[in-house]
């Protein structure tokens, strides 16, 4: 934790060196900060706000299979109820790995008394691995891709997907987006009314040499009956939902539950473009409406994502939205369709691994570094928290802080 705090002020002189160049716009900067729960984090607050961070990028709020029991056991990506912040006594605690729900929005408000703005880490197409993947809350087994197979182990009569090996989206028909990442069992959000093809992995397929016979979902029950804080519009919406109805519900009650200012969702590569949607409808239009609400704004549908590939903003009248997808644009051209598809931005991945390659030693190739994404459409980074970093990793810093776009 030192160590980050180091290298955290260390960029700080950096920040100071651009601002005294008498810059007009000065550049939003974000921090990824994991490790800390949310106490924490509300205590360190001005010290962040002070060194010049616009954006906090945070892990998952939700609660896992091991609430609050076992610290290190579970970053936030092995997720067990969406709808559970910390709030709910479930898994042997109250708290989620980083704390209450009440903690949570202290530090949220007390980002936002110093103008620092929140994004959390969102994950929409994957549960967690365990420990029985029929009891999800507001989830049924058929919201999963699973097969059905009487008595298969211990009266269980579905087996999963298969563990993945196929790491193309192949336009929405890839491995990417029927096969489990890393053991964490997969949502069918391919079911919803925006899909013209929701139905691609039901029934007996072969696809990439793998032969499968998932159970179509079950649309046909309340999911959380009873439960009216847990729909945002009611009466609205108070209705059976299918899996991806559920998620676009489930974005806007994070919002109002915990007053995000963008997100960055997770395993993109792993979700059809059309559960995203577009401007006016799908799981970012959600975001967005939800956002504007919160925020008292009036963009009509086709300027609600505007600004969010804006740059050097002093307020922004979107949330910030991003996607993790390991992969060239080349292939994120599937969900970004040429600005007409997903209005989202992405992490710069091709700018991350040019900058492994040219930050280990040689900086000579630096001038192709970034070019791939563009300032507007990419996020820029050098270090996450699914690789390490480069040798140099400093320079790499300073690099992306000093060039045009959103550095991480």
């Amino acid at each position: 934790m030192k160590a980050m705090w180091k290298r955290i002020l260390c960029f700080s002189l950096v920040l100071a060196f651009i601002l005294a160049l008498g810059i007009s716009a000065r550049a939003e900067v974000m921090l990824q900060w994991f490790e800390s729960d949310w106490d924490e984090m509300y205590r360190r607050m001005p010290e962040v706000a002070e060194i010049g961070y616009d954006y906090i990028w945070t892990p998952p709020p939700t609660k896992g299979p091991t609430g609050k029991g076992v610290i290190w056991a579970n970053v936030g990506y092995n997720l067990w109820d969406r709808f559970d912040v910390g709030q709910i006594p479930q898994r042997g605690s109250l708290a989620t790995r980083y704390g209450t729900a009440g903690s949570l929005k202290c530090m949220v408000q007390a980002a936002h008394q110093l103008d620092v703005k929140i994004i959390p880490d969102i994950v929409m197409n994957h549960n967690g691995n365990g420990p029985d993947f029929r009891e999800y809350p507001g989830m049924h087994v058929e919201d999963f891709h699973v097969t059905y197979s009487e008595s298969y182990v211990n009266g269980l009569n579905y087996n999963r997907a298969r563990r993945m090996d196929q790491w193309s989206a192949n336009n929405g028909y890839g491995g990417t987006m029927w096969q489990e990442l890393a053991q964490l069992i997969d949502i069918r959000t391919e079911d919803h009314p925006l899909n013209p093809d929701p139905l691609r992995f039901t029934g007996p397929k072969t696809i990439e040499g793998h032969f499968f016979d998932f159970v179509g979902s079950r649309p046909d029950y309340i999911r959380h009956p009873g439960q009216f804080e847990m729909y945002p519009y009611y009466p609205a919406g108070y209705e059976t939902e299918m899996a991806s109805e559920m998620l676009y519900r489930w974005i806007a009650w994070l919002g109002d539950e915990m007053d995000y200012d963008g997100l960055r969702l997770d395993a993109g590569k792993h979700t059809p473009w059309e559960f995203f949607g577009t401007k006016g409808s799908g799981f970012l239009h959600e975001a967005q409406f939800n956002y504007n609400v919160r925020r008292g704004y009036s963009d009509a549908n086709p300027d609600e994502a505007d600004e969010v590939f804006e740059n050097y903003l002093a307020e922004r009248d979107d949330a910030l939205i991003f996607a993790e997808i390991l992969s060239p644009f080349s292939e994120i051209e599937y969900w970004f369709g040429g600005g007409t598809r997903n209005p989202m931005r992405f992490l710069d991945y091709q700018q991350k691994q040019s900058g492994y390659r040219d930050f280990q030693g040689n900086l000579a190739a630096t001038g192709q570094f970034g070019s791939d994404f563009g300032p507007n459409n990419g996020i820029l980074y050098v270090w996450g928290h699914d690789e390490g970093p480069p040798q140099k990793v400093d320079i790499a810093y300073a690099y992306i802080l000093t060039h045009i776009g959103m550095p991480m």
